[in-house]
């Protein structure tokens, strides 16, 4: 009798094994390939999902991106996005991250989220 007890556990220990193996495969299915997703979204949705179609997920260039662009840009939104145009058309170009300092509501912090995704040129 203890014996089948003993089949019986080890079984149930196997098939939990399964289930949980299972599991990871799937989950990461979905990390590695958000795509299979019908319409990308939850928390495996693509960085590229928020973009506007108009926006390449390269670098914006803040010389001569509009307002549309610019808000995509972490912390800045339309707000920001229209002062930073506003300044550009009343000071000219930018020539590099520590100008944008300038523009009203952007601090150290913005600028440091931003700087991988902007270029001056």
């Amino acid at each position: 009798m203890q014996r089948i007890g003993a089949f019986f556990e080890t079984r149930w220990v196997a098939v939990c094994l399964a289930v949980v193996a299972a599991m990871i495969v799937v989950v990461s299915a979905f990390m590695w390939y958000p795509s299979l997703l019908s319409n990308n979204t939850g928390m495996f949705r693509s960085a590229t999902h928020f973009l506007p179609e108009t926006v390449s997920p390269g670098r914006v260039n803040v010389n001569t991106a509009p307002a549309e662009e610019l808000a995509v840009l972490p912390g800045i939104g339309e707000t920001r996005a229209h002062a930073i145009v506003a300044w550009r058309e009343e000071n000219g170009c930018f020539s590099g991250p520590e100008d944008l300092m300038q523009v009203h509501g952007i601090g150290p912090k913005i600028l440091e989220n931003i700087m991988d995704m902007t270029k001056y040129n």
